[in-house]
């Protein structure tokens, strides 16, 4: 079973020219005087030689496995790179958590999944996603909630079923339907897959 999850970051304010989400509005800041903002085209240098965030403060969260937090602390290190102060509050447990945080105004962005969002927050199913989920979920969110998503990012997180090439050989899997005829199943997964409806759930089904 595969589910496009696309990663974006959620932020109370929208100040950098990377792909974020946002609770709430912001305006993009400013480059420092003398500098147009143009790319050079380079991709050398400091976020500070286009952006100046100086005096600006962030409160940034992350869920808790690996890829989010990464994913955090580029939020982190990018914002400090612009000059703002930045206080780090990656890795808290649990999409649920991390969401209030954002809503109640513990913290102020974090990156989330639009799969996440058209299933956990909005609560839609997976079988009436659109197209466009993307697009879809940012305006859902927006008009709801106050949550505002920016730019996804250009990559993408997809459930994904894995297991070694023994088992494989052993009982006959070469793809997700054979696991049900497969007579020893153990499955190790994370905790928010084991009860979201695209997650376990969708694949017991």
């Amino acid at each position: 079973m595969r589910y496009r999850r696309t990663p974006r970051l959620v932020a109370l304010l929208a100040a950098l020219a990377f792909f974020a989400v946002a609770c709430g509005g912001g305006e993009e800041a400013a480059p420092p005087a003398g500098d147009d903002g143009a790319d050079d085209g380079g991709g050398q240098g400091s976020i500070a030689q286009n952006y100046d965030l100086s005096g600006a403060s962030f409160n940034v969260g992350s869920k808790e496995f690996t890829e989010n937090k990464i994913l955090g602390q580029i939020a982190v290190q990018a914002l400090e790179a612009a000059g703002a102060d930045v206080t780090d509050q990656t890795g808290l447990i649990g999409s649920a958590t991390v969401r209030e945080a954002l809503t109640s105004g513990e913290i102020d962005m974090y990156w989330e999944y639009t799969g996440t969002g058209w299933v956990n927050y909005l609560q839609h199913t997976t079988e009436d996603a659109p197209d466009d989920l993307a697009a879809q979920v940012a305006q859902e969110d927006l008009e709801n909630n106050g949550v505002k998503w920016l730019e996804p990012a250009p990559m993408n997180d997809t459930y994904a079923i894995a297991v070694t090439q023994e088992y494989s050989e052993e009982n006959g899997i070469t793809q997700l339907s054979d696991v049900s005829e497969a007579e020893q199943k153990t499955l190790c997964a994370a905790s928010e897959f084991i009860n979201r409806d695209d997650g376990l759930p969708g694949l017991e089904e």
